[in-house]
């Protein structure tokens, strides 16, 4: 699908989740987690860390990186009778989790995690009510990338 040009990327994104596939495939079937707190979904990448080898003189040789690491966060409201979009034992989440992520014009381009480990924090406050603080980590999948581009069909 073509790129839209001069169009911001960002707004309300619709956040689906689904069991990861058997080797290692995106899920098969996604399931959309709402409401989410405003501005709490977020991307973060950690850029691999530098291999270098140096020369007598302190000359550089050869340099080379390791892979990044991708960590997506956002919050999620448990409104009264709502129930958890994960099942957890005391916050563990024992099987991988695939996310992907539409922005809020799903013309253009989001993401897609095939692979994640999930980790789930509760909080509760007077301010906001009961609150499911997700972290999906990105694992490398037996083939293809951890993070990849995804645009709604």
């Amino acid at each position: 699908m073509p790129v839209t040009p001069n169009k911001a990327n960002w707004g309300k994104p619709l956040v689906e989740i689904g069991l990861t596939g058997t080797a290692d495939a995106a899920a098969t079937t996604f399931t959309a987690i709402t409401p989410i707190e405003e501005n709490s979904a977020v991307l973060e990448s950690t850029p691999g860390t530098a291999l270098e080898l140096f020369g007598e003189g302190h000359a550089l040789v050869q340099r080379k990186s390791t892979i990044a690491n991708y960590v997506f966060k956002c919050a999620v409201f448990v409104l009264s009778g709502g129930s958890k979009p994960i099942a957890d034992s005391d916050g563990v989440i024992s099987s991988d989790y695939s996310v992907r992520l539409t922005p809020e014009d799903a013309t253009l381009t989001g993401f897609i995690m095939r692979k994640c480990a999930v980790e789930v924090k509760e909080t509760w406050s007077s301010a906001k009510g009961k609150m499911l603080e997700y972290t999906f980590t990105a694992l490398k999948p037996s083939s293809g990338s951890m993070l990849e581009d995804y645009t709604k069909p």
